[in-house]
């Protein structure tokens, strides 16, 4: 969800000479809590931590180290992927 956690997983992939290619996909916080709101039992989380996760999400960037980035959104029952533009 931010910058501090991907670096974790990206900083050692880029050090044993690994490409970084990331998929953001898109989240409408209304629909999220939507999709939540209708799972059951332990598949359905605590609405707060969903809003939490929200409040703490960055944007991904090429700073960060990505050698490709790419952008998923919803789109009927598809997805549409495009290249990463800064949103």
């Amino acid at each position: 969800m931010t910058k501090a956690f991907r670096s974790k997983y990206i900083a050692p992939a880029k050090d044993a000479d690994y490409r970084i290619v990331g998929l953001f996909f898109q989240s409408v916080l209304a629909d999220c809590l939507s999709r939540n709101d209708a799972r059951e039992g332990k598949a359905r989380i605590k609405r707060l931590a969903v809003l939490g996760m929200a409040a703490q999400l960055e944007l991904p960037s090429f700073d960060e180290g990505f050698d490709e980035l790419f952008y998923a959104r919803i789109s009927g029952w598809t997805f549409e992927i495009e290249l990463w533009k800064d949103f």
